[in-house]
């Protein structure tokens, strides 16, 4: 699996211009996706007990060219239609990088690897903490079955890989804003960004989510006195 750090090297390495674009737009108040995000939830579904046995390759698609979401993306972080341009470019570029890796391991066209990838990505950001190559490849395992549901298996080929994309194009995001990051401020801009993002995915008043070597699992939540 591609490694967070290893991609954003790659990336700002030729788009130095366009990562310092990323970091910029990510400070504005506009730079919030306004797109709806369809990962919204999804935790409800990770590290918690379930009865029906999982439904043999509901994750994966079929994908259709050129990709779907991504240019709606851009447009819905950049601020102005040369931002909005960079920002695709930069996005599908990105995306090619982790791909390459994917296929080499049979993970594309698989919504369980575009969230795991998600995931150990805002994770490691939000908690300025290094995964292990295991974590990922135990979290894409553990996340077909998680998500193997009969809903997940029943939804269009596209539905899935509007997830997908939308997992990998805002990991990219994020990796290469915390790679253009500066300041002491900019850096905690990433991992606030990191954090509110977990918590979109996870309802954290049902357990804190811990990441590791062997995968996802909830701790129980905290309680007062």
């Amino acid at each position: 699996m591609i490694q967070g750090a290893r991609l954003y090297v790659i990336l700002i390495r030729d788009h130095v211009l366009a990562a310092t674009l990323l970091m910029t737009l990510g400070q504005t108040p506009t730079a919030s996706t306004s797109m709806p995000n369809p990962l919204k939830g999804l935790g409800l579904q990770m590290g918690m007990p379930r009865k029906e046995p999982p439904v043999d390759f509901a994750t994966k698609f079929r994908r259709s060219e050129p990709r779907l979401i991504i240019e709606q993306l851009a447009k819905s972080l950049g601020k102005t239609e040369i931002d909005q341009r960079t920002v695709l470019a930069f996005l599908n570029l990105g995306l090619d990088e982790v791909e390459v890796e994917f296929k080499n391991k049979a993970w594309d066209n698989d919504v369980a690897a575009g969230v795991a990838f998600h995931i150990c990505t805002i994770y490691s950001l939000a908690r300025d903490k290094a995964l292990p190559d295991t974590a990922f490849t135990s979290l894409t395992l553990q996340l077909r079955k998680d998500l193997g549901t009969k809903a997940m298996a029943e939804l269009a080929a596209a539905e899935k890989q509007a997830i997908y994309e939308y997992a990998l194009g805002m990991s990219v995001y994020y990796l290469t804003m915390a790679a253009s990051a500066k300041t002491d401020d900019q850096r905690a801009l990433v991992k606030a960004k990191c954090e509110g993002a977990l918590k979109t995915i996870f309802d954290t008043s049902i357990g804190t989510v811990v990441i590791d070597k062997n995968g996802l699992r909830r701790t129980k939540p905290k309680t007062g006195g």
